[in-house]
């Protein structure tokens, strides 16, 4: 049984708060350092109409060793977007793409499931990992050795689009790890399945077999995605200015395009659950014996 759209829209909402908060607890390093420089430095009011990469390029230079904190804040916010990432996964799969009922409240159904999947998911994404790697340096490296005596002879553009082509490659590879680690998800929600290489192995192999439906959620997720993103830049260069009011506007805009972002994520995961639909585990059947009619040796006949 699936989430209804009002519970979608209230999990959709606990993500985005949780990840609000975790943005600005990580991010609170490199604003008190750009308060700080921007207060002395001259030269920083373009900053005021949104961010300038050459301006920060000239504050990173001027600055000099007082990055530290900022450098170990930045490792540090990674990995915790990690353990958050294998947190909050196990809550979002059981409930939208798992077999938990709608019933009941979606916060204590949410954290508990969180908990539960919460380890098997630190395994599988670290699996996914080791495996993009792994085998993105593979095709990499054949995909240089094959591209690069082919394209040789045309100079500058042959390196142009023997570039655009290995980025290609490595993009599908990523697609189908990113693809992988979300269907054996599915698969250890569904099944409380303990093992994670084999829990990764079916996650990966349902994508090998069935690589059109397993792509569709991620494609329409991107797409999506795709379209925020240029919507968000739009909102920015429009209201662009000065005034609080302004930048209160803009603020107000990015965080309802970061929920919707969420949202399609959710959604993203529901739709993976029904791809999934007669993904069941193989069991060996007990072939039973057929009783003997009626009248025949050892069986009487009714009267």
């Amino acid at each position: 049984m699936t989430l209804d759209s009002p519970r979608r829209l209230a999990l959709a909402l606990l993500l985005w708060a949780w990840h609000t908060v975790l943005a600005l607890v990580a991010a609170s390093p490199f604003f008190s350092w750009m308060s700080r420089e921007t207060s002395v430095a001259p030269g920083t009011d373009p900053l005021l109409d949104g961010v300038q990469s050459g301006t920060v390029f000239e504050l990173l230079q001027a600055s000099g060793g007082s990055l530290g904190g900022v450098s170990a804040a930045l490792t540090a916010a990674i990995g915790l977007a990690l353990l958050s990432n294998a947190l909050l996964g196990g809550g979002l799969f059981a409930l939208a793409a798992g077999r938990e009922g709608v019933e009941g409240r979606l916060l204590g159904r949410f954290f508990e499931a969180a908990g539960r999947f919460f380890l098997r998911s630190i395994g599988l994404i670290g699996l996914s990992l080791v495996a993009a790697l792994v085998v993105g340096g593979v095709v990499a490296a054949i995909a240089g050795a094959v591209l690069e005596p082919l394209l040789a002879a045309a100079g500058e553009p042959g390196e142009v689009a023997q570039a655009v082509l290995s980025m290609a490659l490595l993009a599908c590879v990523a697609a189908y790890f990113v693809l992988a680690l979300d269907y054996a998800r599915v698969w250890m929600v569904r099944h409380d399945a303990p093992g994670v290489a084999r829990t990764w192995l079916r996650g990966a192999g349902f994508v090998l077999r069935h690589p059109v439906k397993a792509a569709i959620p991620g494609v329409v997720y991107g797409l999506g995605i795709a379209a925020a993103l240029a919507l968000g830049a739009w909102v920015g260069s429009a209201m662009g200015g000065r005034t609080w009011g302004a930048i209160a506007g803009v603020l107000a805009a990015q965080q309802a395009l970061l929920y919707v972002r969420v949202l399609l994520r959710v959604n993203m995961v529901a739709a993976e659950g029904r791809a999934t639909a007669g993904w069941e585990p193989q069991t060996t059947a007990t072939p039973v014996q057929a009783l003997p009619a009626p009248g025949s040796a050892g069986i009487p006949a009714a009267e």
